[in-house]
């Protein structure tokens, strides 16, 4: 039964998507039912709320995701109504439960208004300002795919690790092998067997130094180098293709930058009203009450409270004061 719903909503999720896109759906508006238990596009709005603001753009392009998240939502809805029908709903643990959710959803539902609607915002002039700062970001480093045969000199003295080193460059300029067989049957490296001496397409600064230098000092596809030594032992190395750096354009990352900058600044702003909400000034303490709760006297509760309250702002302060250092080594770096 699960999988012929989650085919179900599969094959919905295209159509609900562009839902998401049209005003004119309403609220009460049903997109999946069953006996007494109706999903709307309201329920799914408000399910939609709670996912964060980076992960609601993928709802566009992924009905997969949407598919799970619907169905997910409509396994609530069915043990809700269930819960209902038995009279669960009306224990008055349940009733405080649900009281505490309500509360909390309000409360989230709030944060995430301030959120929603921030002061207008020229995003596209603090993308433009993030790629003239941090112009390296955008640069696509060199690389190059090589593969490798490796003489170990663990066996081996350096001058015989080099002779047979010399003797396999050979037969691999001679071409009277692939590359990959030639590894398999003569390499030392002991992940040969699962990669035929390939290691792929990589950036400088993922291999030891000499074997770095050596391998982008390889200019045409097909060259083989001189046997390079390393702390392991010597190297000869196949260069089968090579990419040079490339710097990003500005409009093939202005939507991802803006998008960025965005989020960032809803993020603020939802963050400012927790903060707000958070004063705990002026409250009154009903000790005697909280003394049955806690294993305190009246003195002790207050200053359980005060210390709780020192504690809450010191971490506001060390919080700001971490943000603070790691933009300004963010903005030193370029990073």
């Amino acid at each position: 039964m699960k999988r012929l719903l989650f085919s179900a909503l599969v094959a919905v999720a295209l159509p609900i998507q562009l839902a998401l896109a049209q005003p004119e759906l309403s609220d009460d508006t049903v997109l999946l039912s069953r006996g007494d238990v109706t999903l709307t596009y309201g329920d799914w709005k408000a399910h939609v709320r709670d996912v964060p603001l980076e992960g609601r753009a993928d709802f566009d392009t992924n009905p997969l995701l949407v598919a799970k998240y619907m169905d997910n939502l409509w396994t609530w809805k069915v043990l809700a109504s269930q819960a209902r029908d038995t009279g669960f709903d009306q224990d008055p643990d349940v009733q405080a439960d649900v009281r505490y959710a309500a509360e909390k959803a309000l409360g989230r539902a709030w944060l995430y208004e301030a959120a929603e609607n921030t002061p207008e915002t020229d995003y596209a002039q603090q993308a433009r300002e993030h790629y003239l700062i941090y112009k390296d970001e955008f640069v696509r480093p060199e690389l190059v795919t090589v593969s490798h045969i490796l003489v170990s000199v663990e066996t081996r003295s350096d001058e015989e690790a080099l002779a047979r080193a010399e003797e396999i460059r050979a037969e691999a300029v001679a071409g009277t092998r692939p590359f990959n067989e030639l590894a398999l049957e003569y390499s030392d490296d002991s992940g040969v067997g699962g990669n035929e001496g390939r290691l792929g397409t990589m950036p400088r600064g993922r291999f030891l130094q000499e074997f770095e230098d050596a391998a982008f000092a390889l200019t045409e596809p097909g060259q083989v180098s001189e046997p390079v030594r390393t702390r392991v032992g010597y190297h000869i190395i196949l260069l089968t293709s090579r990419v040079p750096a490339k710097v990003t354009e500005f409009e093939e990352v202005r939507d991802e930058l803006e998008l960025r900058y965005e989020i960032k600044n809803r993020e603020r702003w939802r963050l400012r009203r927790a903060e707000a909400a958070q004063d705990m000034s002026g409250r009154e303490l009903n000790v005697e009450a909280l003394r049955l709760i806690m294993p305190l006297d009246r003195l002790s509760a207050r200053r359980v409270f005060e210390q709780a309250e020192r504690e809450a702002e010191q971490a506001r302060l060390e919080a700001e004061q971490a943000q603070l250092e790691a933009e300004q080594e963010a903005a030193a770096t370029g990073d």
